[in-house]
């Protein structure tokens, strides 16, 4: 079974929403783009990394992430359902630069 899904809604060049569900197990790989990014925490617990601290997260929390910070989300509930959204678009544009480094 897949530990991630996600689906944009919206896909254009003035703005991406997406829609994101993370099964329990799922390591994300620490990772980060020149775009700023805000994470919409709608059901569940995590563990984030985001600016070089590591916290815990409960919906309904919101996190903006800063364009080029490192960032990462691992669920500790069953899983978590969170929407993502980008000021700019399209989704295809969006340059991740993964490390090697898990959460």
């Amino acid at each position: 079974m897949e530990k991630i899904w996600y689906k944009n809604i919206i896909d254009k060049s003035d703005g991406i929403l997406g829609i994101c569900l993370v099964f329990n197990g799922y390591k994300a790989f620490k990772h980060n783009h020149k775009e700023d990014e805000t994470y919409f925490f709608l059901y569940g617990t995590g563990k984030m990394f985001c600016d070089n601290k590591t916290f815990i997260v409960n919906s309904p929390d919101i996190i903006k992430i800063k364009g080029n910070d490192l960032h990462c989300m691992t669920p500790i509930s069953e899983y978590v359902i969170l929407m993502y959204y980008f000021k700019q678009g399209p989704f295809d544009k969006i340059k991740y630069n993964y490390t090697l480094s898990k959460l």
